[in-house]
Parts: C-alpha cells; structure tokens; sequence
C-alpha cells in the first residue's frame, strides 16, 4: 500500500501582522479618525493625574477591549494585545496602549462630573445614531397613526460577594478593595454589596441614550433629572416633539416624587402604581363593575388579561417628602388604568380579589392615541430591555468589575456601551432600510365579558373613644436627659479617647466632638458577640457628615447619607445603667403607637387612600382609530450585519519609523515653568505619549465582506482593503 505524504512549507511571519481579534478596533479606530473625531476625543475625555497616561489612552485601550470579543478582562486583554500594543495605538497618533497597572492607576483617578459631561456625546454623536434615530422603522405608532420614539428606563445591579479575610499578628491589616460600594437589593443575585447602573435606552433602536452608576440600590431623586435631561436634549437635536417621547419604567418611578420629575420635564411616561388601598374603596371597585373591560394584546403565553380606565387619580406624597429645593411635594392627577386577569393564590404583582388578580397603572398618556389595553401592552413591552442586558453581558462582558473606584467602572461601562452603539450604527448604514408608508391597520377591540364578582362594603362603625395613657410632660423628658448626661460624663473621658487624636468629651452636652468639630450623640449600648464587653456607640444622624472636609479619611462608605460612628468599650455597671436610661427616653420620645391603646380594644388600620375623581373625568373617545404599533427595527440583526462582515478579518499593521527626539541638555531646563515644576496644560498631558511626527502606519485589510469593503473604498481612500 502506497504510503501518503504532505509538502509542509515554513513561511515567516508577514511584518506587522496583526491577529484577527483586533481587526474591530482597527476599522473602528479608522473611522473615527475618518469622521475627525480623534483630536474631538482628545479634548473632552479628561482625566486628573499627575502624570501617567491621558483619558484619551485610557479611551483606546477600552475600545480596542470591547471591539476584540475576547470576552476576558484588563489584565488578561493587557498581557494579549501588549505585542501590538504599538501598531494599535499609532492608528491614534500614540507611542503605545497603557498597561494593566497604569490602566488600574488611571480609572483610579476618573471623576465622576468630567465623565458624565460627556456622556451622550459618547454614546450618540460619536457613533452617528442620528441616521438611526430618524429612520421612521424606529417609530412606535399609536391608534391616531403618529410616531413615538419610546425610551425605556431601568437598572442593571452588579453584585460582589465579601470572602472571609484571615487576621493574624503576622498577617498585613486586612482592607477590602470595593470600598465605594454599598448593601442593596439585588434581587436573585447573592452577594454582600453591590453597584447598579442606571440605564435609559431607545427601545425601537436600541441605542443606549444615558448610563449612570451609584452604589448601592442608586439615587434615583438625582439620576432620573440627569436622564431626562439627556433626552429632551436628544429630542432637541432630533427636532422631534418632546410630548412624543414615552419613557416606559419600573414600579420604583411610580410615586409622586418621580411623576413630579417627569412633568417638569414635560416627558409622558408609563409605569406601574404601587396604591393597592385604591382598589379598597367603595366607589373604585363599583366602577370596575360596571367598566368595560378590553382584552390586552399578548403574546398567548399566559393568563389572558384585559384593562380599563379607571379615571383619573389624586395622588399624594408621603408626610414630610420633600424635592431637593426643601420643597413639599404637591399632589398630582394622573390617568389610572387597571388590568386583571384570573388567579388562583397570592398575587405575583398587584393585589388578588375574589380570584382575580388586579394591577395598577400610571399612564401620562392621551386615552384617544393610546387606549388601556394597547398602553399596557406598551408597558410589558419594556421586557425587550432585560434581553439586551443579557445581550450586553454576553457581546461586551460589561457586568464585570474593571475598576473598583465607581467613576473608572462607569468610564470602562460607557466606552462598552459606545461600541455596541457604533456596532448598531454601522449596520444600519451597511443595510439601510427603505422605509415604507405604514400600512395603518384598523384598531378592533375585543371585549372581556367575564363578569367581576360584586364586593360588599360595610358603613364604617364609629369607635368609641380610649382611654391612652397621659402623654409625657417635659419636665419629665429634660430630667431623663439630664440623668443619662450625668452617667455619660462620669465615663474615664481621658482614657477612652487615648487613641483617637483630635476627639474630645463635650461635658454638659452628653456628646463627642469629632476633629471636625461635629457632635456625635448616644445612639445605643450593644455588645458584638454574646459573652463580649459591651460598648457604647455614638452617631451623627444622616446627612450629618455629607459636607464634611475630613470625610474621605474617616469614613470608607462613599453615600453621603451615611454619617459617623464610633464606639469604646465601657465597664459592665456603666453600660446597664446607660442603656436603661436610653430605654427611658426612647420610650418618652417615641410617638403613640397603636400598641399604646388599652388591651381588648381593636383599631382598624389606618390606611394612606388616593383620592378618585371619578370615572367621568376622563374625555369621551372612541378608543383610537388604527391598531398601535411597536417599532419594527431589529436591533440585534444590525449588530449581526456588521459582525458578518469583519468575521473573515485578516490585516496588517506596519509601523513607519518616528523621527528622532530632539536632543537636550539633562541638567538644563526647556523652560520656566519646569524649573518651577509647574502644573501640566491639558496639552502638554496629552502630547506626554504622543507619537511623534504625522505618519501614520500602513494598514492592509484582507477579508472584509463586499458592503463593507465598498463603503471603506469609498470614504477611506487612503487604506488598502483587498
């Protein structure tokens, strides 16, 4: 049998052959240079240090990191792209990209104002979305035939677990990196603390428009201003009605505080109504009898479910709720409508009636363009934005930590973002699509005729009066006060305060003086583990410390919420007569409770109700003339589009040679200003690692598809695309 046989050839390596994986980055990189908005770039991402890399180094580093799909972190991605580190960044007119050390140092030092100032720059302008944004295939149309852009609004928490850190003599002080991090609810993941990105994206595109990060559960009471402002500013660029601009959000923007932000920016929204005492009054549940009930339209996947307009509801603030210019919040109207469906047991949202299960929404929308049912419809419609997490998550590995100081994640996270956008962009621009006349379908409603049980309400019985304990008078609060002050300043003051310099004991007050020169209260007498010395703790209340110029070394918290504690172990006798004096003028404090009321006698609950203005307040409308519409753009087929045709990617990357430095004398100064050491210009930062000389290197790209390689020919004549 003959045997067979191969010819093998050794070939040496092409110069300046680059692997396939950084092609993405390359043609990004070339067409933001093409566009002019590298020096842009330059400019505007800033970064505070005193030397070391620039925010626009930091930039490329995280494009090339996203645009690679490697799906690994900065230290992996550090130690794979170093060997071509250099023909990278001379795209870019750089000497080379930072290294996993200096990358760590810089998102160290990124703030977060210079960061989000340029936040929808980033995201819109540099990708061009505007010829997304435009296309009408984007477009949501309501039962009149006009067209909505629909945003939608959520958040995405990153959670991290705290392992157990061993301690020793002979072991370093422990001290843990997620610092400015903080507890929150972080749904079905597990971990100690956590970080949430707020997000608002256009759902008929995809686009992501705002992203901001907090610790913890967020600061919605800012980041919703901040959001909506981004978008009546993207509504302005666009000429585009801001009153047709629906933002589609979560239960936790269902109070009054958040409904006020949405009015004064003049933005229509749709959210759930956490007011389940509404469904409690007589006058409502008699409206739902006698309502007509429409069926939503689903996808078939579950219960069916039907809506109504409820009418339209007053609702009020919580006590004491006030805006951030110590302002209380005025009640509002807003349009209700109410779904229902039939359910069996507890209630997965909402309130379960009599086998019904009953939902509540909030719904800033004309009832002639956007019907009950079609706006629920719209509402559940903002499911798409909990798949595009995941889409993100899996293209561009953004819920994982690339710095543990919040302003570097957030900077790492809005450069990820800013690629899946210009990924979205350039497909569209490879496949446009031919926007059609939309086909206008009429709108045909289907009636829920399932009857509602009828709810029998009884007239409230006067209770007869109580007889409540007296209150206290303040003769006997100031001598409980003055007796836990007499036991506080008996304390060895002295000794305790041995190794907190800059403390001290404000006698007569009960209090301790912090270097700040704040008073810090008698919170409480606890004891950390049972058998343990007990200690006494003393406390600024919240927002205490917010203002504080000693804050940043004497808390770890980031929340400007959380104010100062501290703690000394104090003698057994001391600490038990200390905590029944603070047992004693908690209970003189605490207002009455229901428990306060003599035993045997029964109280109803004493509900927070909103009030109805009536079913009939609503205008009279046929329900809209044609069936409402979503947008019929494919966001993921545009990514795909793009991806198709970098996937055959081969290039080369050949450095030309930098002109010699120019000579200079080691122990004489270039100028005044370095004698005297003087601060850096934002300039002379960025020209530290500049390339020198204007050559660029030669770039060669083989295997692009036919679209692709067409409009780069086109526009990028100086390029060689084979």
């Amino acid at each position: 049998m003959a045997r067979s046989s191969s010819r093998v050839t050794f070939d040496q390596k092409r110069p300046g052959s680059m692997p396939s994986w950084t092609g993405q980055g390359v043609i990004t990189t070339l067409a933001l240079q093409r566009r002019g908005l590298l020096p842009d770039l330059a400019d505007k991402l800033r970064i505070h240090r005193e030397g070391g890399y620039c925010g626009f180094d930091v930039f490329l580093f995280l494009l090339h990191l996203f645009s690679s799909d490697l799906g690994v972190g900065v230290k992996t991605f550090a130690e794979r792209v170093g060997p071509y580190s250099q023909q990278l960044a001379a795209l870019s007119g750089r000497r080379r990209l930072p290294s996993q050390a200096a990358m760590s140092r810089a998102l160290g030092s990124v703030e977060h104002e210079r960061t989000r100032d340029v936040t929808p720059w980033l995201l819109l302008q540099v990708p061009d979305a505007r010829p997304v944004l435009e296309s009408p295939t984007v477009l949501a149309r309501d039962a009149a035939g006009e067209g909505w852009h629909v945003f939608d609004l959520d958040g995405s928490v990153t959670v991290l677990r705290h392992r157990a850190l061993p301690s020793g003599e002979d072991l370093v002080e422990a001290r843990r990196r997620a610092t400015e991090v903080a507890p929150g609810y972080a749904g079905r993941k597990r971990g100690n603390v956590q970080l949430r990105r707020s997000l608002l994206q256009h759902a008929g595109s995809g686009l992501w428009v705002d992203s901001r990060l907090s610790p913890g559960n967020g600061e919605r009471r800012r980041e919703l201003p901040e959001a909506l402002e981004s978008l009546t500013a993207l509504c302005q660029r666009l000429d585009f009605p801001q009153n047709r601009a629906l933002v589609r959000a979560d239960g936790e923007y269902g109070w009054v505080s958040a409904m006020t932000d949405f009015r004064r920016a003049g933005v229509p929204f749709i959210t759930r109504l956490t007011r389940p005492a509404l469904l409690e009054q007589a006058d409502v549940a008699r409206a739902l009898e006698a309502a007509r009930w429409e069926f939503v339209p689903d996808s078939k996947s579950g219960p069916r479910r039907s809506a109504t307009d409820l009418g339209t509801v007053t609702l009020h603030a919580a006590d004491g709720l006030l805006d951030e210019g110590g302002i209380a919040y005025e009640p509002i109207d807003v349009r209700v409508v109410v779904t229902r469906m039939p359910r069996e047991g507890k209630a997965d949202h909402g309130v379960a009636i009599d086998g019904w299960q009953y939902e509540l929404f909030a719904v800033d929308l004309p009832p002639a363009a956007w019907p009950a049912p079609e706006a629920v419809s719209a509402y559940f419609g903002r499911a798409t934005q909990e798949n595009r997490f995941a889409q993100e998550d899996r293209e561009l590995g953004l819920d994982r930590i690339f710095s543990h100081h919040l302003p570097g994640q957030e900077f790492a996270t809005l450069v990820g973002l800013m690629v899946w956008n210009f990924r979205l962009c350039e497909g569209f621009a490879l496949q446009t699509p031919v926007a059609p006349t939309p086909i206008a379908v009429p709108r045909t409603p289907q009636v829920d005729d399932r009857p509602v049980p009828a709810r029998q309400f009884e007239a409230p019985v006067p209770s007869p009066p109580l007889a409540l304990p007296a209150l206290p008078t303040p003769e006997q609060k100031l001598a409980e006060e003055v007796e836990l002050v007499s036991l506080l300043d008996a304390l060895p003051w002295p000794q305790l305060l041995q190794k907190h310099p800059g403390w001290s004991w404000e006698p007569g007050r009960g209090g301790l003086r912090c270097p700040d020169d704040r008073l810090l209260l008698a919170s409480c007498v606890y004891s950390a583990r049972p058998g343990e010395r007990r200690k006494m703790a003393f406390r600024r209340p919240d927002w205490g410390c917010s203002d504080c110029v000693k804050r940043v070394g004497c808390l770890r918290s980031s929340d400007p919420r959380t104010g100062k504690l501290i703690a000394f172990v104090v003698h057994d006798d001391a600490a038990e007569r200390i905590a029944t004096q603070l047992q004693n003028l908690r209970s003189l404090r605490r207002p009455r409770r229901r428990n306060d009321r003599p035993a045997g006698v029964r109280t109803p609950i004493r509900r927070r109700t909103s009030k109805s203005l009536g079913v009939a307040s609503l205008p009279e409308h046929d329900g809209g003339t044609y069936a409402v519409q979503p947008a019929l753009f494919l966001p993921a087929a545009a990514r795909k589009v793009y991806a198709e045709q970098t996937r055959d990617l081969d290039l080369d990357v050949l450095l030309q040679p930098e002109p010699p430095a120019p000579t200079r004398l080691k122990l004489v100064a270039g100028s005044t200003a370095e004698v005297s050491h003087r601060r850096l210009t934002w300039g002379e930062r960025l020209a530290r690692f500049a390339r020198r000389g204007t050559a660029g290197p030669d770039v060669t790209l083989r295997g692009v598809g036919a679209p692709l390689r067409d409009r780069m020919n086109r526009e990028w004549r100086s390029e060689k695309v084979a």
